[in-house]
C-alpha cells in the first residue's frame, strides 16, 4: 500500500485526499495553519489522518508527497521533501492519472476562466457530458471530477502555471492556450518561467490530440513548436494560417479556409475584443471534437460569462454597474476598459510586481474617472497626478461606491476593474466582488 503525505488542507488537498484514500492509498495530510471543523470532519469520516499549526516528521513517512497549487514550490517544506530525496507532485498528476473521460486543459495569463466555462457550456448545450473545474475558482479541482466523470465525457479545466510546476506524466488529450503577458512573477520571478509552464503544458498533449493557440502572440507560436500533437490557430486578423479571425467586431470561423459560421459581438453577452478571442477559442475547440457549427453559435449567443469577470450587477438610475473582481493583471486591466470605454472605474488592491505605470496609462487612455482603493493607492495616485487623471481615493469599498456612483451620469458605466490582487482587503477577489454588489445595492436602496 502506498504511504502519500497531501500538502495542504485546502480545496485541492481535500479533493486529491479523498481520492488517493478511494483507491486504497494510505493518506496522511499536513498543514501549516488551523484546519476548518468540517473539513476535518470529512477527514475523519473518510478515515484520513492529519495534523494542523505545523509539519511534524510524521509528514515525511511517504512514497511521495502532493503538493496543492496554493503552496509555493519554493516553500521551506517542499524543500525539506526534495533534500530527503521524496517526489513532491503537482495534485493535477494524480487526478489525470485515475481520470477516464477526455480532457480539455485551458491555460493562458488572462480569458482562461471565460475559455473554460464557454468550452463547457457549447458542449453541454450540444447535448455532450462536460464537466467544468481544475484552476478554475470557485470550481471543482480535478482530482474530484476525476472520481466524478465518466468515458466518452469532457473535462473542461483551468490549468495554472502553479499546478504545472511539479508535473511528471501529466497529459492531456487537447489543450488551448489564450495569450501571454506578465503575472505571478511574485511567485515565478522571470517571465521566461512562467511562459515555459504554459508552453509545458501544448507539449504534453497527446500525439492524438490538438492545441488551439493564440498566433497574435509570437511567443505562443514560437513555444509550441516542439508539440508532437496537432496545432490550430486564432488571431486578431485573417493570418494564413489562422482558422478563425476577429474580423469587423464579428467572430469569423474559417476552418477549410473559406467562412463557414461567424457570430457577432452584437449577437453576445460576452462585451470586448478579448472575449471574441474567447469565443474563437472555444470555438475552435468544439468545431475539432466535432459539435456542429449551428449548435456552438447557439450556444455562445446564450452564454452570460461568469461571475466576478465583467459581471453585469443592473442598471441604477440608468447608470450600468460592473463587478470586473477576476481582474488582477495590467493586460486584463487594459482589455476590460476598452471594452467599457469613458467609465468610472475603481481600482486598486495588492501590487504583486505589478507595473502601476501600465495602469495609469490604461486609465488614461480609457476612463472617465478613477477611484482608487487598497495598498496601491497611493503609489498610483502620484502616477494617475504625472498623467493628469481625474482620480479620487476611497478608504472603503462603501465609499468608493458613492464616489464613483456620484462622478457617473445616467448612460454611463461603473466599473470594478482593480487590476491587482485582493489580499489587501479581502479574503479573494470573489469575497471583493461580492462585497462591491452589495455596496452597489445597498447604496441605491438607500436613497
Amino acid at each position: 500500500m502506498e504511504k502519500i503525505t497531501v500538502l495542504g488542507a485546502g480545496r485541492s488537498g481535500i479533493a486529491v485526499a479523498k481520492l488517493l484514500n478511494l483507491k486504497g492509498s494510505r493518506v496522511f495530510l499536513t498543514d501549516k495553519d488551523s484546519i476548518n471543523e468540517d473539513v476535518k470532519k470529512t477527514l475523519r469520516t473518510l478515515g484520513v489522518q492529519f495534523e494542523e499549526n505545523g509539519h511534524s516528521e510524521r509528514a515525511f513517512d511517504c512514497d511521495y508527497a502532493v503538493i496543492s497549487p496554493g503552496i509555493n514550490t519554493e516553500s521551506n517544506i517542499v524543500k525539506n521533501f526534495l533534500t530527503r530525496k521524496i517526489d513532491v507532485i503537482s495534485e493535477i498528476e494524480i487526478a489525470s492519472k485515475f481520470l477516464r473521460s477526455n480532457l480539455m486543459s485551458i491555460t493562458g495569463t488572462n480569458g482562461k476562466s471565460t475559455t473554460t466555462a464557454l468550452f463547457c457550456h457549447v458542449l453541454n448545450h450540444s447535448g455532450i457530458k462536460c464537466h467544468m473545474g481544475g484552476n478554475l475558482a470557485p470550481g471543482i479541482p480535478l482530482s474530484e471530477i476525476s472520481i466524478q466523470a465518466l468515458p466518452n465525457e469532457w473535462v473542461s479545466a483551468e490549468i495554472s502555471s502553479f499546478q504545472m510546476e511539479r508535473v511528471k506524466d501529466f497529459s492531456t488529450d487537447a489543450a488551448v492556450w489564450t495569450n501571454i503577458s506578465s503575472d505571478h512573477l511574485d511567485r515565478h520571478r522571470e517571465m521566461k518561467t512562467y511562459a515555459s509552464l504554459k508552453a509545458d503544458l501544448i507539449r504534453r498533449v497527446k500525439k492524438n490530440g490538438f492545441a488551439v493557440l493564440n498566433s497574435d502572440f509570437p511567443e505562443i507560436v514560437y513555444m509550441s513548436e516542439g508539440a508532437q500533437c496537432r496545432k490550430y490557430f486564432f488571431g486578431s486578423g485573417k493570418d494564413i494560417k489562422n482558422w478563425a479571425c476577429i474580423n469587423e467586431s464579428k467572430a469569423v470561423f474559417m476552418p477549410e479556409g473559406d467562412l463557414e459560421f461567424s457570430v457577432g459581438e452584437d449577437e453576445l453577452f460576452l462585451k470586448g475584443k478579448h472575449n471574441l478571442e474567447n469565443v474563437l477559442a472555444a470555438g475552435i475547440s468544439a468545431y475539432l471534437i466535432g459539435i456542429k457549427p449551428q449548435d456552438i453559435v447557439e450556444a455562445v449567443k446564450e452564454f452570460k460569462g461568469l461571475r466576478h469577470r465583467l459581471e453585469k450587477i443592473g442598471y441604477f438610475e440608468g447608470i450600468l454597474f460592473i463587478n470586473n473582481s477576476m481582474c488582477t493583471n495590467e493586460a486584463a486591466f487594459r482589455r476590460s476598459l476598452e471594452a467599457f470605454r469613458g467609465s468610472v472605474t475603481i481600482v486598486g488592491g495588492k501590487a504583486k510586481n505589478t507595473d502601476l505605470s501600465e495602469i495609469a496609462l490604461s486609465c488614461r487612455d480609457y476612463a472617465k474617472s478613477v477611484i482608487l482603493i487598497g495598498a496601491s493607492s497611493a503609489d498610483l495616485s502620484k502616477k494617475l497626478l504625472e498623467m493628469n487623471v481625474d482620480h479620487q481615493i476611497a478608504q472603503g469599498m462603501k465609499e468608493a461606491v458613492e464616489k464613483a456612483a456620484k462622478k457617473a451620469r445616467a448612460g454611463e458605466t461603473v466599473i470594478l476593474n482593480p487590476g491587482m490582487a485582493s489580499f489587501d482587503m479581502f479574503k479573494d477577489f470573489q469575497e471583493r466582488g461580492d462585497v462591491f454588489s452589495r455596496e452597489v445595492r445597498d447604496y441605491y436602496e438607500k436613497r
